[in-house]
């Protein structure tokens, strides 16, 4: 009897801590997706996202763990506790969410978090929520579970929409610009609002229209900010950084 065995495939990030392991494979995974095609993409955002399922235990059984294992969380193998698995994705969110918004901004005359991180959980109302998740989303990833009439596709949107246009100070006034798919029973939002000035802000009047490459044979004007400064290349190779300068 011969028995055919499928190589094991060495997980290139697997000595990288668990967000920059995600984020790494995430991208590496959504370049080859999209191809030359433009796309934007938050592997925070998705990791954030997951993880309040996964910590919060809004997934159980097979999901969580597959979860886990994609988010690349050292507690994800067997023999695998849930527990244990939920309060490392605690511990990590905490760990990104405080470094994210610890820096504070002064604007219009007031103190404000230079980063601010909202997220809302919403249901459907008929639905009977546990109370430990409700308490998780709220206590542990500082989120908010609110319900909506998903059967009314159109009004559910409209009031999704006006949670996020409130939540990111009116620069997404529409997240749904149709109404909400037939089988949409529960909406998870994640959202990075980011303001603060300039250390060196640049000067409005040397922006200019330049070419943007959308792709190699497609380029498009764009305002262009810029400015001539003197800027350390070097200082770079402490950051283990590959750099090519024209001279």
């Amino acid at each position: 009897m011969c028995l055919k065995v499928a190589p094991k495939v060495q997980d290139p990030y697997a000595n990288n801590p668990s967000h920059k392991a995600f984020t790494r494979a995430f991208l590496s995974q959504s370049t080859v997706d999209f191809g030359e095609d433009n796309f934007l993409a938050s592997p925070l955002g998705v990791l954030f996202t997951l993880g309040i399922l996964l910590g919060s235990g809004g997934a159980q059984g097979k999901t969580s763990y597959q979860i886990a294992k994609t988010m690349r969380l050292k507690s994800a193998n067997f023999p695998w506790n849930i527990s244990e698995t939920q309060q490392e994705m605690k511990s990590l969110y905490k760990e990104l969410s405080d470094s994210l918004t610890m820096e504070n901004t002064t604007l219009d005359g007031n103190e404000v978090k230079v980063v601010r991180i909202s997220t809302g959980v919403f249901t459907q109302e008929t639905y009977d929520v546990e109370s430990n998740f409700n308490k998780s989303i709220q206590n542990d990833f500082g989120g908010e579970l609110l319900t909506v009439d998903f059967t009314n596709q159109t009004n559910a949107a409209q009031d999704i929409n006006k949670w996020v246009n409130e939540h990111s100070n009116g620069l997404v006034e529409e997240f749904f610009t149709d109404d909400i798919p037939k089988d949409a029973w529960m909406i998870l939002i994640n959202i990075f609002y980011f303001r603060d000035y300039w250390e060196n802000p640049f000067v409005p009047y040397y922006t200019s229209l330049e070419n943007f490459s959308v792709t190699n044979n497609h380029h498009l004007q764009v305002p262009m900010m810029s400015k001539d400064e003197i800027l350390k290349y070097k200082n770079f190779q402490k950051m283990d950084l590959k750099l090519s300068v024209n001279q």
